[in-house]
């Protein structure tokens, strides 16, 4: 394993099941978050988000549903959604397949 400061190695971080149908693998520093989350058949995302998101879809196809619009992804395409009531979204799997997204998180908001 490297142990540079600015090399994170996904593949030595052992995945975390965190709600039903979604697994992470995750590294906090200096209150950033970086997220490798896989999203798979039994997840069913309830409650509307408020929070914010900045990330890349690695692999599958999903749904963001926000109060107004429905935006779908697909492999290669990049989110950002501002934190705030006004743009609260739900994701939606496509035919349950499985969805690999990488998130940037701060921990100060």
């Amino acid at each position: 394993m490297n142990h540079s400061k600015y090399l994170v190695e996904f593949d030595s971080i052992d995945w975390e099941l965190i709600a039903e149908g979604v697994t992470e693998k995750c590294i906090v520093q200096n209150n950033q978050k970086l997220r490798l989350v896989e999203f798979s058949s039994g997840f069913f995302e309830e409650n509307w988000c408020s929070k914010g998101h900045i990330g890349y879809v690695l692999s599958g196809q999903m749904n963001l549903h926000f109060r107004d619009e429905i935006v779908h992804f697909k492999l290669g395409n990049a989110l950002w959604i501002e934190a705030g009531i006004a743009n609260e979204h739900k994701m939606r799997l496509i035919d349950n397949q499985t969805v690999c997204l990488l998130l940037f998180e701060s921990l100060t908001d």
